[in-house]
């Protein structure tokens, strides 16, 4: 009995799907189609620029096949690029991503501009470990308006009531502090983040450690406590592109 065929797995359709010359009219001209996995190949390895193994990880198939999609794919670039033919993207036997594994696994533009896709949160908002940027070592203080630059972080034990405050070393980096100071955050092994904005080179490193990432909507520790208790923060969807000596 032959084996079920099983799609190569895909992150998301191309948001254009036709290619060709502009300085030609488009009749009579050849149309090579590129099949929709051929596309995720190229996407992967030349855009991503994954290895060989790893897009094929993520498709979830041999590497050989990945090779053949790959080889393909760039034939028919090169064809559409030299005897000027239109190229479509379009067909093939492929199997999209639920929007969890696009979100957790999926391709870099939808974790680096944070759609909006579910966030895991299994446990108990009441049982958690936060982390909170703060601008003073103190609960009556205020929550920073940065992430990277933040004076301090408060380390919040919702169940047992007890808070740490740690400095932020990242703070006085001349760049990368938002990078750094999301591996401070991953470091403390908290579950939630909640926090004013967030860059997306700090957002992929913590969304890669699996943790939530809350918005704040006051300038209260104590009041954005409270609102993550009772369920009233919303996750964070909008991730800025980074500023020069900001996070």
């Amino acid at each position: 009995m032959p084996r079920p065929r099983k799609g190569k797995r895909v992150c998301c359709l191309p948001d254009n799907n036709v290619f060709g010359q502009l300085n030609r009219a488009n009749e009579a001209r050849a149309i090579v189609i590129m099949k929709v996995e051929e596309y995720e190949a190229i996407r992967l390895i030349d855009h991503e620029g994954l290895m060989q193994e790893e897009c094929a990880e993520k498709m979830g198939v041999a590497r050989a096949t990945v090779q053949k999609l790959y080889q393909d794919a760039r034939k028919k670039i090169a064809d559409s690029l030299v005897n000027g033919s239109i190229l479509r993207i379009e067909g093939g036997d492929y199997q999209l991503y639920d929007d969890h594994e696009r979100y957790y696994g999926g391709c870099g533009r939808h974790r680096r501009f944070g759609q909006n896709y579910p966030q895991e949160n299994n446990g108990d908002n009441k049982k958690m470990k936060i982390v909170i940027p703060v601008e003073q070592p103190k609960m009556d203080g205020g929550v920073s308006p940065s992430f990277g630059r933040a004076a301090f972080f408060l380390v919040y034990d919702v169940e047992q009531k007890t808070e740490e405050f740690i400095k932020n070393t990242a703070a006085e980096n001349r760049g990368g502090a938002g990078i750094a100071a999301a591996q401070l955050i991953v470091d403390t092994g908290a579950k939630v983040l909640i926090v004013p904005r967030l860059g997306e080179n700090a957002a992929e490193v913590l969304k890669a450690s699996g943790l939530i990432i809350k918005k704040s909507v006051s300038s209260s520790i104590e009041e954005t406590i409270k609102a993550f208790v009772n369920n009233e923060l919303m996750d964070l969807t909008s991730i800025h592109a980074g500023f020069h000596g900001h996070q």
